[in-house]
Formats: C-alpha cells, structure tokens, sequence
C-alpha cells in the first residue's frame, strides 16, 4: 500500500499560510522580537493543522480497521477502499508525536517563561531569567506535587514498571486535566456564542445600540488610561533630571528611557522625594510597561468600535436611499471607476442580504451546537452510544473515505472554531487581550498561543469520543502518540455534564444576572432595553465624526502606544511648530504640567494642507455641520455666551480629567436655522464637550498669562466663510 503524502503537504502549506494570516491580525513581523513572532506562529499552525490532520487519521484508520476485519477474504482491499490522503499508521504516529510532545514543552514551560521575560522589569538577561523563575515558581510548584501524587497512584495501581513510562504517563493526564477543564470552560461558552453572535449580527439596530454602549465605556477609559500614563511619565521625568551621567544608578534610567517616547521630555517632572532602589526601578521599569499597554488598549479598541460603529450606521441609512445603489460612508471616500461602481454595487446588495446570510449560519451553528452537546451526552451512556449523531454519520459512512473526512472535518472544525473564539474574544483585565490592527504586545500573543497549545490534544480526543472512535479494530495513531489509557477515558465520563453546566449558563446569561446582583451593568441585547450610555456613546459619535472629518479626534490620545517620534504631538492632535501650552496635571502635592499645543482649536481650524475626507460629490453633510459649528462658536462669546466661570476650576482640585460639572447653565444655545434639521444636529452635546474638556486649560492660562503661550480663542474661525458656504448650501433660508 502506497502513501498519498501530495495532499497532506498541500494541507500543511494550507493551515501555515492560515496561520500566518490570523498572526498578521494581531501581530507585527517588524516591531516584534523574532523569537516571540517564530514561537506564536508554531502554536498556532499546530492548532490549525489538527483541523486538517484529524480526518485524515480517521479514514486511515476506519481503512485499517477494514482490512483488519476482512483480513480472512482472499482480497481484503475488495471491501475497502483507500482514501487518496492515505499516510501509513506509522507515518500518522510520528507526526503526531512531533505535534503533541513540541505543543506539551512549548505550553508548560517555553511560553510561560516568554511571558514572565516580556512583563519582566529587570534589566539584564540573568536578571530576567532569574524573575521569570520566580515568577512561575507557584505554578510549577503545583504541577510537581500534582505529578508527584498522581506518579505514587499509578505506581501502586499499575505495579512495578519502567519508571520512565509511569513518568511519561502521569505528564500527559496532567496536561490532559488541565486541558480539560480549559475546553470546558471555552467550548462551553463558544456553543451558545457563536450562534447567538450570529443571529445578534442581523439586527442592525440593536448591534449599533451595543456599539454606542461600548464606546462610552472605552472613552472613560482612554481618559483613565491617558492619566495613570502621564503620571508613571512624570516620575520617569523626575528621575532622569535629577541624576546625573555619573550616578551609578544612571543605567537604571537609561534602560527605562528606552521604553518611552523620545519626546518624552514634554512631560513635567513630578515633585517629592525619589527612592534609589533596585526593586524601585525594576517596579517603575514594569509600571511603564503595564500603563503603555493599557493605553494601547483602550485606545485601539476606541478607534476599532468607533470605525465598526460608522460602517454600520453608514450601512443602516442605506436602507431609506436605496435608488442610490451604494453606501456613502462619512469617514471614506467614494470609489471610482467603473471598478469602483461596480464595488459600491456588491457592497450596498450584501447590506441589503447579509442579515438573511447571518440568520441562516446562525440557525445553521445552532443546530451544529445542539447536535454536538447531545452527542457528547448520549456517547457516555452505554445504552444510547448508537445515538450519537456524529457518530452515526461516521459508521454510515465507513465506505466513503471523502464523506468520513468531510463529516469529520466539519465537525472537529466547529469545535476547533467555538473555542478558539472564546480564547480569542477572553479579556483578562490588563494582563490578556487580543488586540487588532497588530496592536497585541507579546504577552497577550503568548498566551494566546499557550493556550491554543494546550488545546491541540484535548480537542482531538474529545473529538474522537465523540464519534465513537476509541474502541476500534486498529487504535487511531493520534491515540497511541498520547497514550492513551482507561484514567483519561474515564476522565471524558463527566465532561459532558462540566460542559452542560456551562452551555445552560451562558444560555440563560447566568453570569450577567449575577453581576447585575451586584450592581454592575452589562447591555442586554433587548429592543426593550435602554440606557443612558447609549446615548452617550451617540453623542460621541457624533463629536468624533465631526472631528475626524477635519483631520483630528476628540480623544485626549490616538494612535498606539509605542516608542515612536513625536508621540505626544500624535497623541493630543498636535502638529510641529505648534506653539505649547502647559496643563495642569497636579497630583499627590505635585505640581507638573504637560506641554501641550491646542488641539482644541485644531478640532475647529484644520491645517490648511489636510482635506476632509467626502463621500459625496459635493462636500456633504460632515462639511456641513462643520461650517455651521465653526460659525457658531465664532459668535460665543467669554462673557456673553460662555461665562468665565464656567472654565474655572477650584484650586484644590488635583484630578485632571475630573470635569464632569454640569455647566450646561453657562450657555446660550442660540437658535439653529429652519433649514437643519435633517442635519440632526444636536449642538448641546457639542458645547457639553467643550466645556468639560477646558476647565484646567483655562486655569493655566491665567496662571501663565505673563508667559507667552497660545490661548484658545473660540473667535478665530472666520465666520464669513461659514456663511458664505451655508448661503451656497443652503440659499437664505440659512440665515433666517
């Protein structure tokens, strides 16, 4: 019997270039350490080539069975027919022996290290050995009393054997345990998720209501995060202005300086007395790490929920336009070209039938889950094993190698799917989060891969459990790599009942009521429900738009945190040559300031080499808007419109972004023209944001009057250009 290994290569090429695509999602070839980039992508080519391995060992072993089972016929290969991806059992073995022990070595020892080493503050290579050690010394401990324990119970059950071999299987249920216990926990959540996710997809309405929940959230956030930054920032300043080139803690600094911005010296120095410590260096080495990384967080999952957002609400005013066969996106410009029409023509039919396209894969993955977990209850019931659907499938089958793989493949795929959906949407505070737009740090993508490693051997053999695939004439080669035994089979007895728990949980969103119990909110995909951050999420909506049509943003931060020229200017809009400006950051009995330029004013006077972005002919609504807005605002005036004291803040007060006061009383909202309403222009919100984003400004600019700093004017936008365009725009019914 000849082997067929063309379509296995075609396949490892297939799940390596997958692997590489969903790596480049998440993370950079670039501004990532090789080491760190090569190790990630083992772990997830191995969790992408089980997909495509798996039904292969199935036909090939249904194949031997056959053989086995007509071995008395004068011609065995009558009966049986080889699939055209046929590898010897052999061959099968090695493979998986090469998969299992290098995912075992890469997810208990090699990938927690790298982990330790990337959050690691120390700052030499020993160092960081040495703390990465110590840092995973708890969960080794662990592990070794748990092998100790189990290695003593084999002993005795198993009698006098090679040690080597009780070792070798007390390592493997240990790893099975624990791999266990973690598919339970994903697979659990992702049967329910995957196609409530779905089906959730296709109400547009509520999907956008989310997406403004959640933006409200990341903008509080943002602030948060842009706050705890700039004071580990400040204390870093302090240091490197107070020692000297010959201090003999000066490499200490030097070291850290390099994981901040090179324009760092923006920052104002903290005040108060610093600590000469090594453990207080390694702490303030680490703190800047963790601050960079929550700020790159917050900041990318912003700007991510904000595009996804106006994409869908672009999408959704589609729907009342329909004669113009396209979606006219606020944020990108129009296609063009016969190329581009025909684009904007696919584009505006799949708006029109992908909530039918989702409801039916949603109904699909549904029907998917319900047979999975029935399966995976009826095949520990000796009575009702022939029940098991998938298993019924596969037995059917046993004469179609192709109809095996494609049933094997489709189901060991959508188990391989709900669980890495689960691993990939978990959010582990500030410690585990996959980030798009390759915004992941090299902890979270270490995790990630730890635990699709871990994941490999336990999806596999639940796999096989499921179609009944322990007990055949010819052991599967994946089973014998594992060696497998009655104490991890009778281990699979009570999965099913662990993942039942857990389905009927999500189901009924067990853990969302038992949070609201405790009074913490979470959106409820209801049209019944509602909320006062959904409407704050709209208003910043429309702020953001606003601002991002004339080339800025109203985050305090854009960008990623990243060690970059110009950091500060990307992240308060600013541009160079800007004149600064000094902001009150006092904290903790410390005076500090941050040079800023205005990028308030930036928000209202954009550059005059940058265009907004159209997605009209003409300028649109966004222009629109804009021009009125800047008319407006040219007409407020200090002490008319906005009063002086509607800028000040107490001067006790220390928290920068503590400007939630309600000045709403301060202004005069004057009367918007009859011609604008179908601009839905709600300038309340607008003047709000303004006012709560000027307090601290205001201040430092009495207290620097003397200086020569730029101000901000809200009398700087010539306002007969505004009029000029809205008497265009609109005629004179602009102006009446």
């Amino acid at each position: 019997m000849s082997e067929h290994p063309a379509p296995i290569i075609i396949g490892t090429i297939a799940a390596l270039f997958l692997a590489v695509l969903v790596l480049r999602k998440y993370l950079s070839w670039t501004r990532t350490s090789k080491i760190v980039y090569l190790v990630t992508l083992l772990g997830y080519f191995f969790s992408i080539l089980l997909v495509y391995l798996m039904p292969v060992d199935v036909a090939v072993t249904t194949y031997e069975s056959c053989l086995v089972q007509n071995n008395m016929t004068s011609d065995p290969t009558s009966h049986c027919t080889q699939p055209l991806t046929y590898l010897k059992p052999h061959t099968l073995f090695l493979l998986w022996n090469v998969i299992y022990w290098t995912t075992y070595v890469c997810t208990w020892a090699l990938y927690p290290l790298m982990q330790s080493w990337a959050l690691s503050g120390e700052f030499t290579v020993r160092a960081k050995v040495i703390d990465s050690l110590k840092q995973n010394a708890i969960f080794y401990g662990i592990s070794v009393i748990l092998c100790v324990v189990i290695f003593v119970v084999l002993w005795l059950i198993l009698g006098p054997q090679k040690n080597y071999t009780i070792a070798l299987n007390v390592m493997i249920i240990v790893s099975s345990m624990w791999g266990l216990f973690v598919l339970i926990c994903l697979l659990g959540f992702g049967l329910v998720f995957v196609p409530r996710n779905l089906w959730h997809k296709a109400n547009r309405d509520l999907s956008l209501k989310y997406l403004q929940y959640q933006l409200a959230s990341y903008f509080e956030n943002v602030e948060d995060a842009h706050y705890e930054l700039t004071r580990t920032l400040r204390l870093v300043r302090k240091y490197d202005s107070t020692m000297k080139p010959d201090d003999v803690n000066r490499h200490y600094i030097d070291n850290i300086l390099l994981s901040c911005p090179e324009d760092y010296h923006k920052v104002a120095k903290s005040e108060g007395e610093l600590v000469y410590e090594h453990s207080d260096f390694v702490t303030l080495h680490a703190r800047v790490k963790a601050d960079f990384y929550k700020f790159n967080t917050v900041t990318i999952l912003f700007n991510e929920t904000f595009d996804t957002a106006t994409r869908l609400q672009d999408t959704i005013a589609a729907r009342n336009v329909s004669w113009t066969r396209r979606v006219d996106h606020s944020l990108a410009r129009s296609r063009g070209g016969v190329f581009g029409s025909f684009l904007n023509t696919i584009e505006w039919l799949w708006s029109l039938v992908s909530p039918v396209v989702y409801r039916i894969f949603a109904v699909i993955a549904a029907l998917l889950s319900v047979s999975l977990v029935f399966s995976e209850v009826v095949i520990v019931i000796p009575a009702l094993k022939k029940f098991s659907l998938f298993a019924f499938m596969v037995h059917m089958l046993s004469h179609d190698p192709w109809m095996i793989q494609l049933v094997s493949f489709v189901a060991i795929s959508y188990i391989a799917a709900c669980a890495y959906t689960s691993l990939f949407r978990l959010n582990l505070f500030n410690y585990y989060q996959l980030l798009p737009h390759q915004g992941t740090d090299e902890n979270s993508i270490l995790f990630s891969a730890a635990y699709l490693s871990r994941l490999v051997a336990v999806i596999c053999l639940n796999f096989l459990h499921v179609i009944n695939f322990v007990d055949t004439p010819v052991k599967s080669p994946f089973l014998l790599a594992v060696r497998s035994d009655p104490i991890q089979n009778a281990m699979y007895q009570y999965f099913p009942f662990l993942l039942i728990f857990f389905v009927v949980a999500t189901q009924f969103n067990l853990f969302n009521r038992l949070l609201s119990l405790c009074h913490v909110k979470s959106f409820q995909f209801s049209d019944d429900f509602d909320d006062e951050q959904i409407g704050e999420g709209q208003s910043i909506m429309r702020r953001e738009t606003v601002a991002r049509t004339r080339g800025g943003t109203t985050l305090m931060v854009i960008g990623q945190a990243k060690k970059s020229k110009g950091f500060f200017d990307r992240i308060f809009g600013g541009k160079d040559g800007d004149e600064e400006m000094i902001v009150d950051l006092d904290d903790d009995n410390a005076s500090s300031g941050i040079q800023l330029d205005n990028s308030m004013d930036d928000m209202f006077d954009s550059p005059p080499d940058s265009t907004p972005k159209q997605s009209h002919e003409e300028e649109g609504v966004g222009k629109s808007i804009y021009s009125f807005f800047s008319s407006l605002t040219s007409r407020l005036d200090d002490g008319e419109a906005v009063g002086e004291g509607a800028f000040e803040k107490d001067s006790d007060e220390e928290d920068p972004f503590d400007s939630h006061r309600d000045v709403s009383s301060s202004i005069e909202l004057p009367r918007a023209p009859p011609s604008f309403p179908e601009l839905d222009l709600d300038l309340t919100d607008e003047i709000q944001f303004i006012n709560d984003h000027t307090p601290s400004m205001r201040k430092e600019q009495k207290k620097s009057s003397g200086s020569k700093k730029k101000r901000f004017n809200w009398e700087e936008s010539d306002s007969s250009d505004d009029e000029s365009f809205l008497h265009k725009q609109y005629g004179d019914d602009a102006f009446t």
